[in-house]
């Protein structure tokens, strides 16, 4: 195993810190936080999954209703 030295441990720290400075620089920037994500993307599948009902129930009528009649 390679030796750690004090030059590699310095340099770990720094990519520590840079990566730390991305993602609050990336919570500074964003214009909205996380949690509102989530709720747009539960709320798109809801809305999906209600249009996808709705609908084959439709197609369940009127098919039915076709043979029906």
């Amino acid at each position: 195993m390679p030796k750690i030295t004090q030059k590699t441990k310095k340099i770990v720290k720094k990519t520590k810190k840079i990566k730390k400075n991305k993602i609050n620089t990336f919570k500074k920037n964003a214009p909205f936080n996380v949690r509102t994500v989530k709720c747009f993307y539960y709320y798109n599948v809801c809305g999906l999954l209600f249009i996808s009902t709705s609908f084959f129930i439709y197609w369940v009528f009127t098919v039915t209703k076709g043979l029906i009649d």
